[in-house]
Protein backbone atom coordinates (compact mmCIF):
# COMPACT_ATOMS: atom_id res chain seq x y z
CA UNK A 1 0.00 0.00 0.00
CA UNK A 2 2.65 2.17 0.82
CA UNK A 3 4.58 1.80 -2.63
CA UNK A 4 1.24 2.41 -4.10
CA UNK A 5 0.72 5.87 -2.53
CA UNK A 6 4.07 6.89 -3.71
CA UNK A 7 6.14 6.48 0.10
CA UNK A 8 9.45 6.58 -0.27
CA UNK A 9 13.00 6.74 2.13
CA UNK A 10 15.95 8.89 1.06
CA UNK A 11 19.28 9.09 2.57
CA UNK A 12 20.80 12.37 2.76
CA UNK A 13 24.35 12.44 1.95
CA UNK A 14 26.92 13.66 4.63
CA UNK A 15 27.84 16.51 2.23
CA UNK A 16 24.01 16.87 1.03
CA UNK A 17 21.60 18.90 3.01
CA UNK A 18 17.34 17.91 3.13
CA UNK A 19 17.18 20.71 0.43
CA UNK A 20 19.00 18.85 -1.96
CA UNK A 21 16.03 16.24 -2.22
CA UNK A 22 13.51 17.67 -4.63
CA UNK A 23 10.59 17.63 -2.91
CA UNK A 24 12.24 20.09 -0.41
CA UNK A 25 14.41 22.47 -2.81
CA UNK A 26 11.80 24.63 -2.84
CA UNK A 27 12.28 25.72 0.69
CA UNK A 28 16.14 25.90 -0.28
CA UNK A 29 17.33 29.45 2.02
CA UNK A 30 13.83 30.33 3.48
CA UNK A 31 14.12 31.15 6.99
CA UNK A 32 10.61 29.69 8.48
CA UNK A 33 9.24 26.60 9.60
CA UNK A 34 7.85 23.88 7.77
CA UNK A 35 4.06 24.48 7.70
CA UNK A 36 3.25 21.41 9.82
CA UNK A 37 6.34 22.48 12.19
CA UNK A 38 4.02 25.67 12.41
CA UNK A 39 0.76 23.91 13.03
CA UNK A 40 2.61 22.19 15.84
CA UNK A 41 4.82 25.18 17.18
CA UNK A 42 0.91 27.14 17.37
CA UNK A 43 -0.82 24.17 19.44
CA UNK A 44 2.42 24.47 21.76
CA UNK A 45 2.27 28.31 22.03
CA UNK A 46 -1.46 28.09 22.77
CA UNK A 47 -1.21 25.27 25.02
CA UNK A 48 1.47 27.66 27.21
CA UNK A 49 -0.54 30.31 26.80
CA UNK A 50 -3.33 28.72 28.25
CA UNK A 51 -1.23 27.06 31.06
CA UNK A 52 0.39 30.74 32.00
CA UNK A 53 3.49 29.42 30.68
CA UNK A 54 3.66 31.10 27.64
CA UNK A 55 6.69 33.75 29.04
CA UNK A 56 8.85 30.41 30.73
CA UNK A 57 8.25 28.62 26.99
CA UNK A 58 9.46 31.85 25.42
CA UNK A 59 12.67 31.94 27.71
CA UNK A 60 13.36 28.45 27.51
CA UNK A 61 14.00 28.66 23.36
CA UNK A 62 17.87 28.46 22.76
CA UNK A 63 17.37 29.84 19.62
CA UNK A 64 13.42 31.18 17.11
CA UNK A 65 13.52 28.22 14.71
CA UNK A 66 11.69 30.54 12.56
CA UNK A 67 14.89 32.74 11.95
CA UNK A 68 16.86 29.18 10.76
CA UNK A 69 16.24 27.25 7.21
CA UNK A 70 15.49 23.86 7.05
CA UNK A 71 18.99 22.76 6.48
CA UNK A 72 20.21 24.79 9.44
CA UNK A 73 17.22 23.09 11.75
CA UNK A 74 17.24 19.64 10.22
CA UNK A 75 18.90 16.53 8.60
CA UNK A 76 15.50 14.43 7.83
CA UNK A 77 11.87 15.10 7.26
CA UNK A 78 8.85 12.41 8.39
CA UNK A 79 5.67 12.25 5.62
CA UNK A 80 4.62 9.78 2.94
CA UNK A 81 8.49 10.87 1.30
CA UNK A 82 10.54 10.71 4.45
CA UNK A 83 14.06 10.93 4.76
CA UNK A 84 17.30 10.54 7.17
CA UNK A 85 20.94 11.85 7.56
CA UNK A 86 23.65 9.52 6.86
CA UNK A 87 25.42 9.41 9.67
CA UNK A 88 22.37 8.47 11.56
CA UNK A 89 22.37 5.02 9.76
CA UNK A 90 25.55 4.51 9.63
CA UNK A 91 26.90 5.26 13.51
CA UNK A 92 24.62 7.37 15.98
CA UNK A 93 26.34 6.28 18.67
CA UNK A 94 29.30 8.23 18.09
CA UNK A 95 27.52 11.49 16.83
CA UNK A 96 26.21 13.54 19.79
CA UNK A 97 23.25 14.94 18.07
CA UNK A 98 21.53 11.25 17.55
CA UNK A 99 23.33 9.14 20.41
CA UNK A 100 19.96 8.67 22.26
CA UNK A 101 17.94 8.72 19.08
CA UNK A 102 16.92 6.63 15.82
CA UNK A 103 15.86 9.50 13.16
CA UNK A 104 14.75 7.35 11.19
CA UNK A 105 11.88 5.84 12.96
CA UNK A 106 11.09 9.30 14.46
CA UNK A 107 10.75 10.06 10.56
CA UNK A 108 9.22 7.04 9.67
CA UNK A 109 6.61 7.53 12.41
CA UNK A 110 5.28 10.80 10.94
Amino acid sequence: RLRQRGAAVHVIGTKQAVTDLPEHAHLRGVRSLHPAEEQVEAAKDAAAERAGKHRARRASRLFDSRQLTLDQRARGMGGLQCSCGEENLIAPDHEPRYATRDVLSHELAH
